[in-house]
């Protein structure tokens, strides 16, 4: 999932990988990653995750926190990151809105993105990736078209897009304070 949506393609540092859901050391509930998903699981809950890791990492990428210095690879935690970002501007922001910052610079990828033609069409995986396993401990196991079409349902009710098309919704710009990139896309 995390391959199929990232804004700059199959980009292993836009999120992380599916066994990382599974790890009670790596659970955050400070953004409401409370319970683990099994690598396997293509439901609701791996849709969440995927959301929230897409927002922390673009955070981070905002703030030029290196990603490895920070949770889950590093041990710098959000409120850490938090109690920095107050320190360096006098700001008192909580853990919401620094998920909010990411949340919007994801929403800002996206509409680039989609201004450029990328849509719904484009979140999509590589064929190899879809074919069952030939060995190993997942022999025959796939990721269906069908499967991650429902996941990908899921992501987007999630992102506050729109299903059919992938493209952030006008309510959803707004809520971010991006009238204007709304009225850009014309949505």
């Amino acid at each position: 999932m995390s391959y199929a949506t990232a804004n700059r393609g199959a980009c292993h540092l836009q999120a992380e990988h599916d066994d990382f859901f599974e790890d009670p050391d790596w659970l955050f509930p400070e953004i409401g990653l409370d319970k683990t998903v099994d690598r396997l699981d293509m439901g609701k809950d791996k849709a969440r995750m995927v959301k929230a890791l897409g927002d922390f990492k673009a955070l981070l990428d905002s703030l030029s926190v290196c990603m490895y210095a920070a949770w889950p690879e590093g041990g710098v935690r959000l409120q850490t990151i938090k109690d920095i970002v107050a320190a360096a501007t006098g700001w008192d922001v909580d853990l919401t809105e620094l998920m909010t910052v990411g949340e919007r610079a994801f929403n800002l990828c996206r509409a680039f993105n989609v201004r450029e033609g990328i849509s719904r069409k484009d979140d999509v995986l590589p064929s190899r990736l879809m074919e069952p396993l030939s060995e190993g401990l997942y022999q025959g196991q796939s990721i269906p078209k069908d499967d991650l079409d429902r996941l990908l349902d899921y992501y987007y009710e999630l992102r506050g897009w729109n299903r059919e098309t992938g493209i952030p919704t006008r309510a959803k710009l707004n809520e971010l304070g991006l009238g204007y990139v709304a009225d850009a896309l014309r949505v």
